[in-house]
């Protein structure tokens, strides 16, 4: 479950575990996308575990 910045805990006691890297979605170059064009479609969404 993600929790916004500005809640830490919600009232089941649940912390976050994952802590997000990218706020937005990585979409691949032009250059990959020449390379496959099945990438154009890939959208990258990066977290840490904590």
């Amino acid at each position: 479950m993600y929790l916004p910045p500005k809640y830490t805990k919600c009232d089941c006691g649940h912390f976050p575990k994952l802590k997000i890297i990218t706020k937005k979605p990585v979409s691949p170059s032009q250059s990959e996308i020449e390379a496959n064009k099945r990438n154009r479609s890939a959208k990258l969404k990066v977290v840490e575990r904590i």
